[in-house]
Parts: structure tokens; C-alpha cells; sequence
């Protein structure tokens, strides 16, 4: 309808043929489209060695390879954050310990080589975040700490106060020496109040000293320190972490038996948000064996929080179950 108050009547489709003729809805139309045929076909396209990899069909070192290879060739952002997203998980929870240590260095450098090699400060910043969850070496800290003190040159990437804290915490997690350095640094360099309120309560979550990471697990399981619930499962997860697994393991059978009060205290999303902070970092047949009993001791357990559960132990039924003949069901 003309909407003209003096002069309304009927105009049938014009209004629509005039926006479809215009330039800029052709461009939005255009762009609309481009994204969906790429994003779809990314995903099944990367979908499909990826299912290959969880499925054993596809050795994960093949996977990780062929990112290294192609990768560079890439420039949508998109594709390169999806991309490094999925390596970083099969690098991290799909690999032994043997097959990790024969790609480190490779999978380093070439992190390290796209952060030079990169135009945009945002592609920079997506490999930046993959060596930080990947690094062990001391060249790669040494290129972090440059990075951190800007004594390196990061070619239109900015670190912005949460880069810091987080590369605070990835560093001490790799070396506890750094964990006072670390501290001083963050509270002389970041203002923002939440900000460093957040840090004081997840920092001890990466101490290199045991109790004070048992002390903090502890404190997690007392309803009144999970009251912001973004920093307790951030917590959790650091908790958790893959450099961690082992020392970690011990917390897996109360991260299931505190999960019915999780749900009952906290908001709808945490009890998935608990859950995955607490098994994603875990690939051993031992925490696998502990949800598998969990399960098997608790029959009648509320429906929607087992398929939590499940979901979130998906990796460990992928990697143990026919070795170990256990099933999650």
C-alpha cells in the first residue's frame, strides 16, 4: 500500500521491485549469497576430514599436515579461524603425546611464519591464539614474551589488555617461575578494574604449585565462589587444561557429582559450560573409564543432564571405547 496519507491505495509489488532494483540491495543480496555457498561448502569440505579424524579413518598427523600445507593459501577469516579451531583440537586431543612432539616444531614455526607473513591484524591475531594453545618450546615463549613487551613487531595486530592476561596465563602454565613476574606485570599494565578482578580470582586456577590449584578446585565446589559463573568455569577449565591432564584427573568424579547442583544453582547454560571446562582437556582411558561408572552407578539420572554428559565425553568414548569395550550410552 502508499502509505501517503492523502492518497492511499494498492501498489501491488512495486515496493518490493524497488528495493530489488536498488544498488545496495544487490550488493547485500550478492554478499548474502557468497557467504552462504562458502560457509556451507567449508563446512562440509573441512567437515569431512574431520570426521575421518574422529572416526579413525584419517591419521590426525595427516590432518594437521595438510592445515600447514594449505593453510596459507587462505585469506577469509572465516575459513582460517574455523580451520585452526578444528587443529587445535585434534592436535591437542586426538594425537598421543608421540605424535604431538613430531609436529611441534613444524606446527610452531608455522605459526610463527603466517604471524610475519599475514596482512591482516586479524588473521595475525587467529595464529597468534593457536601457538598460544599449542606452544612448548623455548623459541616460541621467547617469540610470546617479545610480543607481550612489544620488542616485536606485530604488523597491525593489537594486544589488547585481555591478550595480555590471557598470554599471562599461558606462560606461567608453562613455566610456574614466571607466575610473580606475570602478577606485577599484569597489575602495572591492565587498568580495567573488572578486568584485574577476574584475573585475581582465575590466576591461582595456573599456579604450578598443586595445593593451590586443589585449594581452588575445592573452593569451586561451595555454591557461594561460583556466584559469577563465567570466572568459575574459566577456572575450571585452566584447572583442567592438556598440559594438566594428569595431575587434573583426580577432580573428574566430583565435576560429575557436583553437576545436579551445578544445574539446580546456576544458569541454564552452565551445567554444559561445567562439564566441557572439566572433560575437554582429559583424553585418558582412566577419566574415560570414571564418566563410563558414573553412568553405569547412576541409572535413573536426570535424562537432559546424561546427554550432557555424553556429549561432553564424546572424544573419550571416540578414542577408548573399543579398546577398552565400554560404551556410553
Amino acid at each position: 500500500t502508499d502509505m501517503n496519507p492523502t492518497n492511499l491505495h494498492f501498489v501491488a509489488f512495486q515496493n518490493y521491485i524497488k528495493v530489488f532494483q536498488t544498488p545496495l540491495m544487490r550488493i547485500a543480496i550478492k554478499n548474502s549469497l557468497i557467504y552462504a555457498i562458502l560457509l556451507t561448502g567449508f563446512q562440509v569440505i573441512l567437515g569431512l576430514p574431520i570426521a575421518a579424524v574422529l572416526n579413525k579413518k584419517l591419521k590426525g598427523e595427516l590432518f594437521v599436515r595438510f592445515c600447514i600445507k594449505h593453510l596459507p593459501a587462505e585469506t577469509n577469516n572465516l575459513v582460517i579461524n574455523r580451520t585452526l579451531s578444528f587443529l587445535t583440537t585434534v592436535y591437542n586431543t586426538y594425537l598421543d603425546e608421540g605424535s604431538r612432539q613430531l609436529l611441534q616444531e613444524d606446527l610452531e614455526r608455522f605459526c610463527m611464519d603466517m604471524l610475519s607473513k599475514e596482512q591482516t591484524g586479524v588473521n595475525k591475531k587467529t595464529y597468534f591464539k593457536t601457538l598460544l594453545g599449542i606452544y612448548t618450546s623455548s623459541e616460541a615463549k621467547g617469540y610470546i614474551a617479545k610480543i607481550l613487551y612489544g620488542t616485536e613487531e606485530t604488523g597491525g595486530m593489537t594486544i589488547a589488555d585481555d591478550d595480555r592476561i590471557l598470554i599471562a596465563y599461558n606462560m606461567i602454565l608453562r613455566d610456574s617461575n614466571q607466575y610473580q613476574n606475570m602478577k606485577k606485570y599484569i597489575l602495572r599494565t591492565v587498568k580495567n578494574k573488572d578486568l584485574l578482578n577476574r584475573f585475581a580470582y582465575v590466576l591461582p586456577s595456573v599456579s604450578g604449585k598443586k595445593q593451590v590449584r586443589d585449594s581452588v578446585f575445592n573452593a569451586l565446589l561451595l555454591e557461594k565462589n561460583r556466584v559469577n559463573e563465567v570466572w568459575a568455569g574459566e577456572s575450571l577449565r585452566w584447572l583442567n587444561h592438556p598440559l594438566r591432564r594428569q595431575e587434573s584427573e583426580e577432580y573428574i568424579p566430583q565435576v560429575l557429582e557436583k553437576l545436579q547442583e551445578i544445574q539446580e544453582t546456576g544458569d541454564i547454560f552452565f551445567p554444559s559450560d561445567w562439564l566441557n571446562a572439566g572433560l575437554s582437556g582429559h583424553t585418558s582411558k582412566y577419566v574415560y573409564s570414571v564418566v563410563t561408572h558414573f553412568l553405569e552407578k547412576h541409572p535413573n539420572y536426570p535424562h537432559n543432564l546424561k546427554l550432557k554428559i555424553l556429549s561432553n565425553s564424546d572424544h573419550l568414548r571416540r578414542l577408548h571405547a573399543e579398546s577398552n569395550n565400554l560404551k556410553l550410552e
